[in-house]
C-alpha cells in the first residue's frame, strides 16, 4: 500500500484535502509525531497555514485526520468457515504492518501512550471497526456449531493479535506467510475449533444435546 491507498478512506472534497493529508503522512513517518509541525505540514502541501487551520484546529486534530484514512474496512467477505476466516484475518493482519498504514500506526505509538485524547482517536477509527469484524467472526462460528463460546470474545482477540503486534513493535521477527499459517493453527486451537483436515462435531448449545 502507497499513501494513495491510505487517503482513499477520506472524502475527497478537493485537491487541498488530499495534499494535506498526504503531506502529515509522509511527515509522520519521516519525523514521527514530535517531528510533525502545522508549518511543516502546509509548506509541503503547498498550501497556506491560513488553509490548513481551516480545516485542522490543531496539530492532534490533523493526525486525527490522518488516521481516519485507515478506517477502510477490509474487502475481504465473511467465508462461512472458521478456518478460512481467521487465515483471511492474520494473513491481513500482517501485511498490514507491512503498508504504509502499518508503518504509520507504529510512528505513532509513543504518543498514543501520552494522549488519551489521540489513542481514543486512534481507537475509534483504527481498531474498533476491525475488532468488530473480527468478533463477528467468532460469533458466527459459534452459531454454527464450529466452536464452542469463548470465555472472553475480547481476549480471543488479543490472543490472536498479540503476536502480530509483538513482532512487528519488539522483536522484529518475520511476519510472513507462514507466520500468519502457525497464528491460524493456534488461534482455531485455542478456539476449541476441530483440525481443519477433519469434518467437526457440532458443539451444541447447553441444554441441547441428545436425550
Amino acid at each position: 500500500m502507497d499513501v494513495n491507498d491510505v487517503v482513499r478512506g477520506r472524502p475527497r472534497s478537493s485537491e487541498a484535502d488530499l495534499a494535506i493529508t498526504r503531506a502529515a503522512i509522509e511527515l509522520l513517518l519521516e519525523a514521527g509525531y514530535e517531528g510533525l509541525t502545522m508549518a511543516g505540514v502546509a509548506h509541503r502541501a503547498g498550501v497556506s497555514t491560513a488553509t490548513l487551520y481551516r480545516r485542522y484546529e490543531s496539530k492532534e486534530d490533523l493526525v486525527v485526520g490522518a488516521v481516519a484514512g485507515l478506517k477502510a474496512e477490509s474487502d475481504q467477505p465473511e467465508t462461512g468457515r472458521l478456518v478460512d476466516d481467521i487465515r483471511a484475518m492474520a494473513t491481513e493482519g500482517c501485511a498490514t504492518f507491512h503498508s504504509t498504514g502499518g508503518n504509520l500506526m507504529k510512528s505513532l505509538i509513543g504518543e498514543v501512550q501520552r494522549n488519551p485524547d489521540l489513542a481514543a482517536a486512534v481507537r475509534r477509527q483504527v481498531i474498533d471497526h476491525r475488532r468488530e469484524k473480527a468478533r463477528r467472526i467468532i460469533e458466527a462460528a459459534v452459531e454454527r456449531g464450529e466452536i464452542p463460546p469463548p470465555a472472553d470474545a475480547d481476549v480471543a482477540l488479543d490472543m490472536i493479535g498479540g503476536p502480530m503486534v509483538f513482532r512487528a513493535l519488539v522483536t522484529g521477527e518475520p511476519l510472513d506467510e507462514q507466520f500468519a499459517e502457525h497464528l491460524t493453527t493456534l488461534a482455531l486451537r485455542m478456539l476449541g475449533a476441530a483440525d481443519p483436515d477433519t469434518r467437526p462435531e457440532p458443539v451444541l448449545p447447553a441444554g441441547r444435546g441428545h436425550r
